[in-house]
């Protein structure tokens, strides 16, 4: 993560995954950037040099869980404790649960509350952020239940030593996902619901900064369910949307509602011909610098995976199919880059666990199958395997009996060298006039191979024609191994800040270099 301190108020990037393509001014980085060479950016809170040979590996199982239920949806990796590790976050069983990271491999379980009634039909979500602004994470579950009042939406508040729950509300949830939708510094929540057993739609939680939210109703489905839910900028306008579908005896259907910049959604359907939507994810699958709405069809339609590819407006898709024959793998799915090529892949589950694999020509995905994994519906590509690293993309999954994660071998070599640009960064909204002074440092948490080197690189201007003709100041070469730092840049109150990342190889093969 990169940061930039002024005056108190500060700017940070952790994510890239945005893609290439704007220079800016912009006010806040996002997760895009201006451009980059030999650079992967393709998964979120990853920088690494690009690919150029891959020889898919072993998939081993290296965790395990037995309190797996097969529509729970969530388990992921988050910094719980705020020790800057990756601990593990799940529904298990009846109970909330996460583990504390002690080594690669190993955790220790603490449970955080029992909610008693998540395994009654098995359609809750869990989903972590820090949503009280106190710098623990906690985590917020949605629970259908068996409808009102058994259903509820639940924040456990982390208070850093023990744990509080609050009821957030006592109508069926089934779905819960956090994002800054108003862009005023906190999360806000979406959640839906299935009408098994209560009424169908979608709800947003707006959140005052201390955890209290407040509900208003986004869309209630015509038709009788909502199955899944992924955020992302849609539109470009570099603030959050969101995506829902369903798969529903009356029809099936894709909306996106695009958010203008205050959590206000307009709802836009698309993908009318659709067959049976499943898994579904937001990523760039055709690295055209936008996000793309991939698709994964119900175990007996004809074209497993599609895709809903985005023109850029957010509005208008066109449909194409990305694989055939792959029935075993569409309840749960997500695109990701699990190769580290430049190309994201899709990961799927159901009855089996595995991932197809992106070569040219688009659209050319391959199967690699990971393990048989009865009655899954959760997949989440991350970096599980911290104290190397390697970011090499492991899997979450959950199923019947199970929260297990699955360590990737892949084999690949890699670019020996690659750069990237951030976006210029306005940081006053006037230029220096004479009398004001600023105090301009920026501070980077890393996790860096041994045998890499990352350098950063930066520069100021009042002017953009400035910025761009001025000289790069630096390097400062980041350490290797976890670690976190800051430089102090001095006093200059320049209106425009932008910075450069350098990753170099100190070996070609074998090593990955990573900011993030």
């Amino acid at each position: 993560m990169l940061i930039v301190m002024l005056l108190g108020i500060y700017a940070f990037q952790n994510d890239w995954s945005g893609g290439p393509g704007v220079q800016g001014p912009v006010m806040t980085w996002g997760n895009r950037f201006w451009q980059c060479w030999n650079v992967n950016y393709a998964n979120p809170g990853i920088l690494s040099l690009v690919a150029t040979f891959v020889t898919p590996g072993n998939w081993v199982l290296r965790f395990s869980d037995p309190g797996g239920v097969h529509h729970y949806q969530g388990f992921q990796s988050y910094d719980i404790d705020g020790d800057g590790d990756k601990d593990l976050v799940m529904l298990s069983g009846d109970i909330v649960r996460w583990y504390e990271f002690v080594a690669n491999w190993t955790y220790i379980p603490h449970d955080i509350v029992n909610l008693g009634t998540l395994t009654w039909d098995g359609y809750a979500g869990i989903w972590p952020g820090d949503f009280d602004g106190d710098g623990d994470g906690d985590v917020v579950v949605a629970d259908a239940g068996w409808g009102d009042p058994d259903g509820r939406l639940v924040l456990c508040r982390n208070n850093g030593t023990f744990w509080t729950t609050t009821t957030i509300t006592t109508a069926s949830r089934s779905r819960v996902l956090a994002a800054d939708f108003d862009n005023d510094g906190d999360l806000d929540l979406i959640s839906s619901n299935r009408n098994w057993w209560d009424v169908a739609g979608i709800w947003y939680y707006q959140n005052d900064g201390s955890g209290n939210f407040t509900e208003s109703v986004i869309y209630i489905p015509a038709m009788d369910d909502v199955w899944r839910l992924a955020i992302g900028d849609l539109d470009g306008d570099l603030d959050l949307d969101f995506v829902a579908t369903a798969c529903q005896w009356g029809g099936t259907w894709a909306n996106v509602f695009l958010n203008n910049g205050s959590g206000v959604f307009t709802r836009f359907q698309v993908g009318p011909d659709l067959v049976c939507v499943d898994g579904m994810w937001l990523n760039d699958i055709d690295r055209d610098g936008d996000l793309d709405i991939t698709l994964a069809n119900y175990d007996d339609a004809p074209n497993p995976f599609e895709a809903l590819l985005n023109d850029g407006t957010g509005l208008n898709y066109s449909l194409v199919i990305l694989s055939g024959d792959a029935q075993n793998y569409t309840d749960g799915s997500i695109a990701r880059d699990m190769d580290l090529d430049g190309l994201p892949d899709i990961v799927g589950s159901y009855l089996d666990l595995g991932y197809f694999r992106q070569t040219a020509p688009w659209p050319t995905f391959t199967e690699y199958h990971i393990a048989s994994f009865w009655n899954s519906h959760w997949v989440y590509p991350d970096d599980a395997d911290q104290v190397s690293c390697t970011p090499d993309i492991d899997i979450f999954a959950t199923r019947e009996g199970a929260n297990e994660i699955y360590e990737n071998r892949v084999n690949s070599a890699f670019a020996p060298f690659g750069w990237l640009e951030s976006s210029i960064l306005q940081l006053h909204a006037v230029s220096d006039s004479g009398g004001a002074i600023s105090y301009l440092g920026w501070g980077y948490g890393t996790c860096i191979p041994n045998d890499t080197a990352v350098a950063i690189y930066w520069r100021m201007g009042n002017t953009v024609a400035e910025i761009l003709a001025a000289s790069w100041i630096g390097p400062i070469f980041l350490p290797k191994g976890t670690g976190a730092d800051s430089v102090f840049l001095g006093t200059p109150c320049k209106k425009y800040f932008q910075y450069k990342i350098e990753l170099r190889g100190d070996r070609v093969n074998n090593e990955i270099a990573t900011q993030g």
